[in-house]
């Protein structure tokens, strides 16, 4: 519910030194190995206003560790809390896929001083439209607009008691999966994912399934859309590259041999659609903004790291 595959990141500072998740590393790993690097913040800061020319590597105080910072180190940088987490909760890309749920969340989280910004491409972009947005407010709750949130505290407890109050402010039921239904065919090369039981039975769920991206992550690993095809398109699979795929009437069905990334990608967005109210109007992610996840380097990179993480 807050955190899928690579996705995510968090940061705590120490002074000038800031130890931020690094690019395509799990949070599910931290206790396991080592999966944060140490930056300078203040270099960190300063790359907001040279556009992203400057070389991520350059802000790294240890080159050689191997990691490379998340891509938005930005944004935890110009933040003045000691500890920063930025996550994709499903509740909170609920709200914030319509103007409707805008509204909804900003009322809900009323006294927490909530900013909302713009959607803008993760990294320099979306750090120097957060530095605009905030406009030096004292906000630790900060919601990105078909991406997720961020939040913020001095210690580990008032971030967790953060979490915990907004979580439990914004949460919405989702429709419910219903009977279990007749096993789906079998079809060489995909497997059919549980859950996908209300696509299946709701038309109105199932194109908003179909109708395009609604976070980052969901075009990074799963590609520019879900399509919808008959069981004879997966069988065929010529000209089928989606990692996903919804067969009307059955259900839907991921590629075999896809990364984890990827299948929990999936399941947020089940998790993510089956709470927004029919009553609301849901926003996806301009072609043009599809576009520049799938042709962007860093991506690239996290997607490639993904892929050596298969169920």
């Amino acid at each position: 519910m807050l955190v899928q595959g690579p996705g995510g990141n968090t940061s705590v500072k120490f002074g000038n030194t800031m130890w931020i998740k690094a690019s395509g590393t799990l949070l599910s790993n931290a206790g396991q190995t080592g999966i944060f690097t140490p930056v300078d913040v203040k270099c960190a800061a300063a790359e907001i206003d040279l556009g992203g020319s400057a070389p991520m590597m350059d802000i790294r105080l240890y080159p050689g560790d191997g990691h490379r910072p998340s891509i938005e180190t930005g944004f935890h940088a110009l933040l003045p809390w000691k500890y920063v987490f930025h996550y994709h909760s499903v509740n909170a890309l609920a709200h914030l896929t319509s103007a409707e749920g805008e509204a909804a969340a900003l009322e809900k989280l009323s006294g927490l001083n909530p900013v909302i910004v713009a959607y803008a491409k993760p990294g320099i972009p979306l750090s120097g439209l957060i530095r605009s947005a905030i406009g030096g407010r004292n906000s630790r709750v900060i919601l990105l607009r078909n991406h997720g949130m961020i939040v913020c505290g001095n210690s580990i407890e008032q971030v967790r008691r953060l979490i915990t109050e907004t979580e439990g402010r914004m949460q919405l039921n989702p429709i419910p999966d219903g009977p279990e239904r007749a096993r789906p065919p079998v079809v060489p090369g995909w497997v059919p994912l549980a859950g996908s039981g209300p696509f299946v039975k709701h038309r109105w769920l199932a194109e908003r399934l179909i109708s395009g991206c609604y976070f980052p992550d969901q075009t990074v690993f799963l590609g520019s859309r879900i399509p919808a095809v008959s069981t004879a398109d997966l069988l065929e699979g010529s000209g089928l590259d989606a990692q996903a795929a919804l067969v009307r009437g059955v259900g839907v069905y991921l590629r075999s041999g896809s990364p984890t990334a990827a299948r929990e990608t999936v399941e947020c967005v089940f998790a993510i659609l089956a709470r927004v109210p029919k009553s609301w109007k849901t926003r996806t992610l301009t072609a043009q903004e599809v576009g520049e996840l799938i042709d962007w380097d860093a991506e690239k990179y996290r997607r490639a790291l993904s892929e050596g993480n298969s169920d």
